[in-house]
């Protein structure tokens, strides 16, 4: 990653320390993989979600992240949408949330 990194110009006379490449595959490597998993991860193979964790795996063994499972990171994706709609009344979606309390629960 270093050497891409630097083919960009980015740290050009020194490597970065660690944490910045933490930052960058968080921000956009793991980004691009979650994005919309609420949509999609029920239609991946159990194969594409073990290419995923294998992925996941080398990202973990670079310290680059630190969990292996990428049904936790979909779990915390779906948790963050679903506050966002729950908490913010002009979110796009927060209308179709039912607001009457169901009776008996």
């Amino acid at each position: 990653m270093g050497r891409l990194l630097a083919s960009w110009g980015a740290w050009p006379l020194a490597p970065p320390p660690k944490s910045a490449y933490e930052v960058i595959y968080k921000s956009v490597v793991l980004t691009k993989l979650l994005y919309a998993t609420s949509a999609w991860w029920g239609f991946a193979t159990s194969a594409d979600k073990q290419r995923l964790q294998a992925f996941l795996r080398r990202g973990v063994r670079l310290n680059l992240y630190s969990a292996l499972d990428p049904s936790v990171c979909v779990q915390d994706t779906d948790d963050e949408l679903f506050s966002a709609v729950m908490s913010k009344s002009h979110h796009v979606l927060h209308h179709m949330l039912i607001h009457e309390k169901w009776p008996g629960l």
